[in-house]
């Protein structure tokens, strides 16, 4: 074999990452994670063990007139959308709605490690289980039954409460709590817990969570989404193709100083 052969197959992987488009050559890792890691099971199981314990430490406080509550969201808390990222990640495209659609409607999300145990363990305490969800309202019968397929308690209009127009979680919380002692709230996502996380930059989303630190692990539970979040959103200016997203990730990785 020449040596001009030779120097192409070195460069060849190099080459062929360099083709890869940035959803793939940045999301890989943090699929595959997700996908296939004991630890993010067991980070699950830890934080539904703990989520019980809290639970039950609520059950010994309740008085009889109080209505308790847990409340869930969905997506990478409950059920596992990982197939779909992984094919975004596979065949190179961003997200969509029109995928997304395409993928919520077809109701084929796994559950969660912990989290169908957990929660028919509430509803078996007397305690309402809500599953408020920023999915829209046009996915509610296909995610009714997704859940129902995998056996989630309590899956109806009055509990399953997704998003109409462009609202947040908030408005959604604030009702539960007119009725309720909500006792434990549990997301992959700042925003699942507190309406003042929401459309924040990123250092104020940590001072935020530095100074409610003492919530977490009681009344908010953090599941772990290296995929995709608030995290991740708020460190875009609008407009940004996925080349520059790319490049800004790239740039805001922080290294040795």
């Amino acid at each position: 074999m020449s040596r001009i052969l030779v120097t192409l197959f070195a460069f060849l992987p190099l080459a062929l990452t360099s083709c890869r488009s940035p959803i793939e050559q940045d999301r890989t890792v943090a699929v595959l994670w997700w996908q296939s890691a004991a630890e993010a099971r067991a980070l699950y199981y830890q934080a539904f063990n703990i989520a019980r314990q809290r639970l039950d430490e609520a059950l010994l406080r309740r008085i009889p007139s109080e209505n308790l509550a847990v409340i869930v969201d969905l997506d990478e808390t409950v059920i596992d959308n990982g197939a779909f990222e992984g094919t975004l990640v596979k065949e190179g495209r961003p997200f969509s709605d029109k995928d997304w659609n395409s993928w919520s409607l077809r109701g084929e999300a796994g559950a969660l490690p912990g989290a169908q145990p957990f929660l028919a363990y509430a509803a078996s305490n007397n305690v309402s289980v809500f599953y408020i969800s920023n999915r829209h309202t046009g996915e509610f019968e296909a995610t009714a039954r997704n859940l129902k397929a995998l056996h989630f308690p309590t899956v109806d209009a009055e509990h399953l409460l997704l998003q109409a127009g462009k609202e947040g979680k908030e408005p959604r919380r604030r009702k539960i709590a007119a009725d309720y002692k909500i006792v434990l709230l549990m997301g992959d996502n700042l925003g699942d817990f507190a309406g003042f996380f929401e459309r924040q930059p990123a250092a104020s989303r940590l001072q935020l969570t530095d100074e409610n630190r003492a919530n977490f692990g009681r009344i908010f539970i953090v599941l772990p989404n290296p995929m995709y979040g608030g995290w991740e959103d708020c460190l875009y200016p609008p407009g940004l193709t996925e080349r520059q997203k790319s490049d800004l990730r790239r740039s805001l990785v922080r290294g040795e100083k």
